[in-house]
């Protein structure tokens, strides 16, 4: 593996197999148009610490979701938490907790940084209470429990929660207005400003055209705009924009170079001013997104699916035969005319399996009755043919409906 950094603690193939889940997952996520939200890198490392501890299938599935391997699992969680660490409008705390009487393997515990380790209390009101504030701590107070609910059958709980506050490198401007399309009949928070044409771009992809704008804002986060033909529904627009942002700007047409025929939802008219140079206006809308997810919904995304079904699947964490029982994510997010603001926090229980029960000695028997009503059929046997068919409604000559003789 190469290891070429980011620049943030990360190698660029951490960096690649992180959005793949998140590609994965817009996929699964957008069978509708409702709105949403969600955090790919929220998962991402979680599913590695889990891989490292699995069976040999979990670790194959969720091998798969996490993108590395599995001996690359300790220096990538440690990089993600220095690539939040790096930048102030970033943060991460992980955590890591287990029941007290649950023995942890000590070559898994060497993968999990130090200062995510907690032990739960056993009393359930009290260790609730602490990971909720242990949320609301790391969130600012934009999100205040923990997703997964502690429960009885509960050994092991990870977690990671981040944040991202960036403020716009240059501010926008407060209004409202109409809406067009699926908006026509709204009146919209708008926000707006004066835009570069060099961070705007037509993109051509599998689904349509794509129009994408940047917003450059502090602490080294910006903000890309998608917007595609009226009608596109928002897995297409997602999944194309998502990969288009690999290839930007090399394989975009940057918006000193449109000409007449203009992107989608892009429009030219004629203005006066003091200087005769062009004007690009962006215009967009404020909005407060929030949303809770249920990973197992769509676990096959996160190779949660065997390690989630019964039995255990960790032999690499515990003795104690483990399975995933929850798996979750809240999200809220809020553009405005000052920046962007995010909060997710993501937590995957993983709870005691139930024992096998030991097979028993089997024994064959054979019983055939016809103790009760039953149907009968005669049957040709070369062509399988029907010759007569019947139902015993009764045994004995009780069935005869007069007519025939006794045998």
């Amino acid at each position: 593996m190469s290891t070429i950094s980011t620049g943030g603690g990360l190698t660029q193939q951490a960096v690649q197999a992180a959005n793949r889940l998140t590609t994965r997952w817009t996929a699964a996520l957008h069978g509708s148009d409702e709105a949403s939200v969600y955090s790919g890198i929220g998962v991402w490392p979680l599913l590695g610490l889990l891989s490292a501890g699995a069976d040999e299938k979990g670790r194959e599935e969720l091998g798969a979701a996490f993108g590395l391997g599995a001996d690359e699992v300790s220096d990538t969680v440690r990089g993600v938490v220095d690539l939040f660490d790096r930048n102030d409008g970033l943060a991460l705390a992980m955590g890591v907790w287990r029941r007290a009487e649950l023995t942890i393997r000590e070559e898994w515990l060497e993968i999990v940084p130090p200062a995510t380790r907690g032990v739960l209390t056993g009393d359930a009101a009290q260790d609730q209470a602490a990971l909720d504030a242990w949320v609301s701590r790391h969130t600012n107070e934009r999100i205040t429990r923990m997703p997964c609910q502690l429960g009885p059958s509960i050994e092991l709980l990870l977690a990671s929660a981040l944040t991202v506050d960036t403020e716009w490198l240059e501010k926008l401007k407060a209004s409202s207005g109409r809406g067009v399309g699926a908006w026509a009949d709204l009146t919209l928070p708008l926000l707006s400003r004066e835009a570069e044409p060099e961070d705007l771009w037509l993109v051509h992809t599998p689904g349509g055209p794509l129009t994408v704008s940047l917003l450059e804002g502090s602490a080294d986060i910006d903000v890309y705009l998608l917007l595609g033909e009226d009608g596109r529904d928002a897995r297409s627009v997602l999944s194309d924009g998502l990969a288009a942002l690999d290839s930007l700007p090399a394989e975009g047409i940057a918006g000193t170079e449109w000409g007449e025929d203009l992107p989608p939802g892009v429009t030219a008219t004629t203005v006066r001013n003091s200087t005769g140079q062009p004007e690009t206006r962006l215009e967009c809308v404020a909005f407060d997104l929030s949303a809770r997810h249920d990973l197992l919904k769509t676990a096959d995304v996160f190779g949660l699916s065997h390690v989630a079904s019964g039995g255990g699947h960790f032999p690499g964490i515990s003795e104690t035969p483990l399975r995933v029982g929850q798996a979750r994510q809240d999200v809220v997010a809020e553009f405005s005319a000052d920046g962007f603001k995010a909060a997710a926090v993501t937590s995957v229980s993983v709870a005691r399996a139930a024992f096998a029960r030991p097979p028993e000695n089997e024994a064959r028997r054979t019983t055939v009755s016809y103790t009760r009503p039953h149907a009968f059929a005669a049957v040709h046997r070369t062509s399988g043919l029907v010759l007569v068919a019947g139902w015993v409604a009764k045994p004995g000559a009780a069935n005869r409906q007069g007519g025939g003789s006794g045998a």
